[in-house]
């Protein structure tokens, strides 16, 4: 599966991360337990590794407070190098051992081989590291995996991991074992309250004994308690509608044997009937993550109606939505607009149970009762992981001839489905088929040719050559994946007759061109990496698209395009004009180091011609070789323009030497501007305004620069005294400076934001003067020449006592070359950088 927003699935099981979601953390208890377990790491002799485990039934909240852990300052300061692995039951040994070099800096560099990852894991710890090992079943994690390269690695760490079981703890030899107990009454109505009511306080005594109750019936299980607020977030307020929970037959329901609560059961009881279904596809989908790839497989099942013809994927988000706020699925914040998420282990259970024996989990060729299944039950979904070079699909399957859904996950071996004559029969009625990850290098021309209700096709990062003219046959098909597939360079010309196709992937895929006649594809409403132009056009042959192509798609989404230096210049009006559902533009020029002055004209008169509709939420520009941004972008009336745009990333401009005024973009949360080695200063014009008493970016939550190697200067006013009269990132939380070695000073601006949490300045060797405010953060490294100014006439009482504090604990003067790191009511400090408190 693929997915464009961000950087960075293996299992069926839940995909825990390392980022800590505070609204999840209630009580005292979880604190307390927390700091008992990180005064056990810190302890710990730092010659050897160490291995500590955290226990507890499934609901507890092992998870939330190994975050807690994990985020605590201390382990932070202890351990340069911090992984988090999600391991669950059915991880893969080649993707744990991935995620950790990924997660260690490292680099796999194509390797696949375990044996090739294990060497480059050791050479990535170098640095003492913490290690959380998440969600363990079993010790083949730790022994057959992860043991090896640890051990043999330079540098010693801590490896904290969470599970259900003591007996697996005790096999791992932990030398320390935290049991996590159930939520008391007081912490769970604070959780309760906290989802159902938000910010709102209660004035109804009667509900408050009602939540009293549910409380209690959810056992001190948070993942029960989230889950009942979530239902009840939807309903009315009243006594009597959650008296009617209350009396629900389902709390009686309990699953003995995977002990799940009844209030999931009841939350599920809830849904309707559509959203029953979704929310089952969540758990059986085996790697899915992204909210995209949900959203496409629900339609290609033909879960997803829309009577009034709108499109299917905005009813299908809405859906998704819904799962959200009822907490059956819960978001990744690492990501933006809610695109990532994952599902608690006993909720997938839940779901798994329901599902029954339609669904078939085959690992390496091992499933229960394949040779004798329920002749009254059809399985319509398989997921197969194999070792083999050959995929050969279980008799079960062959004989009921039911199949809607082929999904292969770790069969990173698997170079050919087994032959036409077994395997047709029983895939006639497939709509999903996913063999993405293989080596696979062309698929059976059966698929093509036969297969005639498949919707979904999913061939990312695979080893395809060449996708055959037989494709047009696929006249229901929807999606088309092919993304990263590095011997792929050419799709053929029958692409452009499937006519329901709503969306294709082709990003990271070395294609020489698109076929002409992509325009014709009127459903289209996402598009990854469409191709302008042909990279070596051979005569008599297609020449490729243009942007004109785009013009009568205007059902369009999402469009990332590529090549853009191979654009002609087109007459009219913008090709984007009419596209009103178009919510996220990349714009991508291939990356060169020189360019003439013909180029650079060409590519402000291209970026000139692409107005995006104002429906706009997000926008990317990569490599922009001209001098200027577009009118379109340089106009102090954006705001007007753009009114929905809320994320903007504009990375490698070298030639612009002024920043568009995006400071009235009335709903942009989160920019980026990197690889501007042009701007030397940013001025007042950056805010849009230049006016007294005006508002800049009013909802601007996170302000990242990096890579501005000549910027000495910003400033955001005219005139000094015009500084304060200016309402300027009233909500910014979060502001970044990275490389940007002659950057003199910060504006006044910047330290006045009422809510800005954290600052972070890496690599200014210019940089002469800080002030400190009350921050959450603030971090200041590679700093030589830096000063602490003080905030009026001295520093903050917090900071000078802390500074005195550590001098007392070192028994002398701070280090004449030290840097000092402020986060809440802490200074670290560290050697080998030069800093003057004054």
């Amino acid at each position: 599966m693929s997915h464009q927003w961000s950087q960075d699935h293996p299992t069926s099981q839940r995909l825990t991360t390392s980022l800590e979601v505070k609204a999840d953390i209630v009580g005292a208890k979880i604190e307390n337990d927390a700091q008992t377990v990180i005064n056990m790491i810190l302890k710990h002799d730092h010659k050897h590794n160490g291995l500590f485990g955290i226990v507890g039934m499934g609901g507890i909240g092992k998870t939330t407070m190994t975050h807690k852990i994990f985020h605590d300052e201390r382990i932070k300061n202890s351990f340069p190098t911090r992984i988090w692995i999600c391991v669950s039951k059915n991880y893969t040994r080649i993707e744990l051992l991935k995620e950790m070099l990924k997660q260690a800096k490292g680099s796999d560099d194509g390797a696949q081989s375990i044996e090739e990852l294990e060497l480059k894991l050791v050479g990535a710890l170098v640095n003492r590291f913490f290690l959380v090992l998440d969600d363990v079943w079993s010790v083949n994690a730790w022994t057959d995996v992860l043991r090896k390269p640890i051990l043999i690695a330079k540098s010693n760490g801590i490896i904290l991991v969470t599970g259900r079981h003591k007996t697996v703890m005790e096999d791992l030899r932990a030398s320390y074992i935290h049991h996590v107990q159930r939520m008391n009454k007081d912490d769970g109505l604070e959780l309760f309250h906290k989802v159902v009511f938000e910010d709102e306080k209660n004035e109804d005594p009667d509900l408050d004994e009602m939540a009293a109750k549910i409380v209690s019936k959810c056992d001190g299980l948070p993942l029960a308690i989230k889950v009942m607020a979530g239902m009840l977030i939807s309903k009315k307020r009243t006594k009597r509608e959650w008296e009617r929970v209350l009396e629900s037959d389902l709390w009686r329901m309990r699953d003995k044997e995977d002990e799940l609560p009844a209030a999931l059961y009841l939350s599920y009881e809830d849904l309707s009937s559509v959203l029953k279904q979704c929310f089952l596809c969540c758990a059986s989908y085996i790697g899915i993550s992204y909210r995209t790839d949900l959203v496409r497989l629900w339609i290609a099942e033909g879960l997803i109606h829309v009577p009034n013809g709108g499109l299917m994927e905005e009813v299908a988000e809405d859906y998704y939505k819904e799962l959200v706020m009822r907490n059956l699925l819960h978001l990744n914040p690492r990501y933006s607009d809610e695109i990532r998420y994952s599902m608690h282990d006993l909720l997938r259970a839940l779901a798994t149970n329901l599902i029954g024996d339609e669904a078939l989990v085959i690992s390496d060729g091992r499933v229960a009762d394949t040779n004798n299944p329920n002749p009254l039950t059809q399985i319509r979904r398989l997921w197969m992981s194999s070792k083999g070079d050959t995929l050969r699909l279980p008799g079960a399957v062959l004989e009921q001839k039911s199949l809607r859904v082929l999904q292969l996950y770790d069969c990173t071996e698997t170079k050919t489905i087994e032959d036409e004559a077994a395997a047709l029969p029983a895939l006639k009625n497939l709509r999903v088929l996913d063999v993405c990850e293989t080596q696979i290098e062309c698929l059976p021309d059966f698929i093509f040719m036969n297969l005639l209700l498949l919707r979904y096709l999913d061939l990312d990062r695979t080893m395809i050559r060449e996708i055959p003219e037989s494709i047009g046959r696929l006249a229901n098909l929807q999606t088309l994946n092919i993304s990263e597939c590095e011997s792929l360079r050419s799709i053929p010309k029958a692409v452009t007759s499937l006519g329901m196709l709503r969306c294709l992937r082709v990003r990271g895929t070395p294609l020489t061109h698109l076929p002409i006649g992509m325009g014709s594809l009127t459903n289209l409403n996402h598009i990854e990496g469409f191709v302008i132009g042909h990279g070596d056009p051979p005569s008599n042959a297609d020449v490729g698209c243009d942007m004109e192509e785009l013009r009568s798609l205007s059902n369009l989404r999402f469009l990332s395009a590529c090549k853009l230096e191979r654009a002609t210049l087109m007459a009219g009006p913008s090709v984007l004009e009419n596209k009103p559902l178009l919510r996220h533009l990349s714009l991508l020029w291939t990356k060169r180091k020189q360019r003439d002055d013909g180029e650079k004209e060409a590519a402000e008169k291209t970026c000139s011609g692409l107005l995006p509709p104002s429906s706009l939420e997000e926008l990317t520009l990569h490599n922009f070789p001209g001098r200027r941004f577009p009118n379109w972008m340089m106009s102090t009336s954006s705001g007007t323009s753009f009114p929905h745009l809320e994320f903007l990333i504009l990375c490698n401009f070298p030639c612009c030497t002024e920043l568009p005024p995006l400071g009235q973009l009335p709903r942009l949360k989160f920019l980026k501007i990197e690889e501007a080695s042009a701007v030397r200063k940013v001025g007042p014009e950056f805010l849009g305004v230049c006016f007294p008493q005006a508002e800049a970016f009013p909802r601007l939550e996170v302000l990242k620069f990096t890579g501005m190697p000549n910027w000495e200067e910003w400033t955001t006013l005219y005139a000094a005294s015009e500084e304060r009269s200016l309402k300027l990132f009233s909500r910014l939380e979060r502001c970044t400076f990275t490389g940007c070695p002659k950057l003199r000073g910060l504006p006044e601006s910047i330290y006045c934001a009422a809510r800005l949490k954290t600052v972070v300045v890496s690599t200014s060797d210019q940089l002469s003067e800080v002030e400190f405010r009350r921050r959450e953060t603030m971090e200041m490294d590679d700093c030589p020449d830096l000063i602490l100014a003080r905030d009026s006439t001295e520093l903050p009482h917090w900071l000078s006592d802390r500074i005195d504090r550590e001098r007392d604990e070192k028994n002398s003067e701070l280090p004449s070359r030290t840097v000092i790191t402020v986060k809440a009511n802490v200074i670290i400090i560290k050697q080998n950088r030069q800093v003057d408190a004054v």
